[in-house]
């Protein structure tokens, strides 16, 4: 003879008990008691929905961090009668990121750690990220570590910015996942445009100089998602336009393109549409435009082959004057 679960059976019938006593304890009109049988009757209905297991389904990752803050008043030296601030910071986050030639889900613990003191403009910091692959927990697909003020996880690259100090300019990096190169750099601001049905991006930015050449007045820098990087330092004497860096323009002069002058929204080049490679790329013009006290003195770059002047050369010089 099979032996009954007797459990299945005393469930309902608790159920209809409570039922009943809830009944009666109602027409009594005796409120505590009313009150006692309704929290004994839903933990019967609660007991009999979990057939009286934990449901609770287990961690696929799990993991937790602290920040701090440390102050130290500074008696000597350059920064005597000022207050030192030590911050570390920890958060998570999820991002969507393209590596190793896919699209995965990472969970990204970053950690931020900034110096600074009282009374002094400018920071030194330092921020790492390790990124665990969503769908396998049990390792750390790779690491960021970079000397920075900020970094952004974007799903084809990354970006890091160091702020400038005392009026200077911002320096904007791109880097690429796979192999964490250089693709771009910039003051300020970035520019970039994608070939659709290519999966090709083309990243521009020019960086000031920041070096003693008097005559250098700075890289402008033209990077693929691809890994192929140009580079060409503009020089000229006694230059009579703004130090700072030059408004970048993207133009084609073809109205099948989409070409937006916005930072972080990349133009469209419609006219080369499923191209098979960068050195297809033509037909484009990078404009810079350098303020000066009059008209703007600007600098003509022409994409040839997907090169500056169609030059293989990965670091070339132009002078100005």
């Amino acid at each position: 003879m099979t032996k009954t679960d007797t459990r299945n059976i005393r469930i309902p019938r608790l159920l209809v008990n409570c039922i009943i006593l809830n009944a009666i304890a109602a027409l009594m009109m005796k409120p505590i008691v009313l009150i006692v049988l309704l929290i004994i009757s839903q933990a019967a209905i609660l007991y009999s929905q979990t057939n009286g297991k934990d449901n609770r389904q287990p961690y696929a990752y799990s993991d937790s961090s602290k920040s701090s803050i440390s102050i130290v008043k500074i008696d000597t030296g350059n920064y005597a009668n000022q207050y030192q601030y030590l911050i570390k910071e920890s958060m998570y986050h999820i991002d969507y990121l393209y590596k190793d030639g896919k699209l995965n889900h990472f969970i990204a613990k970053e950690t931020t750690t900034t110096l600074s003191y009282s009374g002094t403009e400018g920071q030194q910091s330092h921020i790492s990220i390790n990124l665990i692959p969503l769908d396998n927990t049990t390792i750390e697909s790779f690491a960021i570590s970079k000397d920075c003020d900020g970094i952004d996880l974007r799903t084809d690259y990354y970006k890091t910015v160091d702020y400038g100090c005392c009026g200077g300019e911002n320096l904007i990096r791109y880097y690429s996942y796979d192999k964490q190169k250089i693709l771009c750099e910039g003051s300020n601001e970035l520019r970039s445009y994608e070939i659709p049905n290519a999966h090709i991006t083309c990243y521009i930015g020019f960086k000031t100089n920041d070096t003693k050449d008097s005559t250098l007045t700075g890289f402008l820098t033209i990077g693929y998602n691809t890994g192929a990087v140009f580079k060409v330092a503009l020089y000229e004497n006694n230059p009579k336009h703004s130090p700072f860096a030059p408004k970048i323009t993207i133009v084609t002069g073809n109205p099948k393109d989409e070409l937006f002058d916005k930072v972080d929204t990349p133009s469209r080049i419609w006219s080369l549409d499923g191209i098979g490679s960068i050195s297809q790329i033509n037909h484009i013009t990078i404009l810079l435009a350098f303020e000066t006290e009059l008209t703007p003195f600007v600098v003509k770059i022409p994409i040839i082959n997907g090169k500056p002047f169609g030059k293989s050369d990965e670091v070339q010089s132009l002078r100005l004057n």
